[in-house]
Order: C-alpha cells, then sequence, then structure tokens
C-alpha cells in the first residue's frame, strides 16, 4: 500500500478495490513475493467500456528486486495476450518518461500518446 500512498492514492480504498475485485475477470491482478512477503505488484484492467481504447495497467509497485518488474511485467503481458489483446495502455505518475521505459522495455513496443504509454505486443 506503501506505493498507492506515494502516488496519492488512498491505500484503504485501492485494497477494498483488489478485495472486490481479485476473482473477476475485467482484473488482472499479479504479486511478487520475496520469502512470504509481497514486494511488487501490476493491476491490469480489461476494457469494459466502449471508451476504453485498449485494457489498461492502472497501477504498477515495485520495492523489490529488479527481476520481479520482469516477471510481474511478462505475466501480465502472457495475460492479455492469452485474451486476444495486442496492446496495453498506462500512465505514469512518479517517476520520469525515461524510467519507466527502461523499466519495461522488455514489454512491448512503447509509443508516446498524450499522457499515456502505449505498449505494442509486436508480432
Amino acid at each position: 500500500m506503501r506505493g498507492a500512498r506515494k502516488i496519492g492514492l488512498a491505500a484503504h480504498l485501492v485494497l477494498c478495490e483488489l478485495i472486490d475485485n481479485v476473482s473477476g475477470h475485467d482484473y488482472g491482478i499479479f504479486v511478487g513475493f520475496a520469502e512470504h512477503d509481497p514486494k511488487a505488484i501490476a493491476v491490469t484492467q480489461l476494457p469494459c467500456s466502449a471508451f476504453h481504447l485498449a485494457p489498461m495497467m492502472v497501477f504498477a509497485y515495485n520495492e523489490g528486486d529488479r527481476s520481479f518488474v520482469r516477471e510481474i511485467g511478462s505475466r501480465t503481458r502472457q495475460w492479455l495476450v492469452e485474451l486476444g489483446h495486442a496492446e496495453v495502455l498506462t500512465m505514469n505518475l512518479r517517476h520520469s518518461d525515461r524510467s519507466l521505459l527502461r523499466s519495461f522495455r522488455h514489454f512491448g513496443e512503447p509509443e508516446a500518446t498524450g499522457l499515456l504509454v502505449r505498449f505494442r505486443f509486436g508480432e
């Protein structure tokens, strides 16, 4: 929840949202653990409206080893591709754009689109 607080989200509301949607088909929630402690999380929401251009990675946070970013990113990407999606959108609220793009360079081909970043899953 530290990551939610750092970007200005109400941690208790984020936790409630995760609990309410953990078994739903519209959310991909991937957590990386070191021992028994959660160290990284990625939350992706599938489009549920005609206004959604693509799935949206709504939250990603890592306080563990960099390998967590790669593992959780790879699992998120695999899940989306299995569901037939060719891209995901995200926004950067905390780090420099350069840092975000470097962290997710394995994820796909990035394309800056306004304040959103689109990662294309090239075939």
